[in-house]
């Protein structure tokens, strides 16, 4: 799980928290949000995997805790 798909599942659920205790907001209202959210959310993700340093940017490098049996 990458640092954006934390704050992307934390967006969803203020989205559907807030939708459910809000008796003006309509279910049209939270699905509009939904589609908009699911579609940033997905062309994000896109552009990282195919802009290479926009996504060790925007989601960090992977690194090696445990190399060889060694700590580093």
């Amino acid at each position: 799980m990458t640092p954006l798909d934390f704050l992307s599942s934390l967006i969803l659920s203020e989205i559907v928290g807030n939708t459910i205790y809000d008796d003006e907001v309509k279910i049209w209202h939270l699905l509009f949000a939904l589609f908009i959210w699911t579609a940033l959310a997905s062309l994000f993700e896109k552009a990282t995997t195919y802009f290479v340093k926009f996504g060790n940017m925007a989601e960090g490098r992977t690194v090696l805790l445990i190399d060889d049996g060694k700590v580093n």
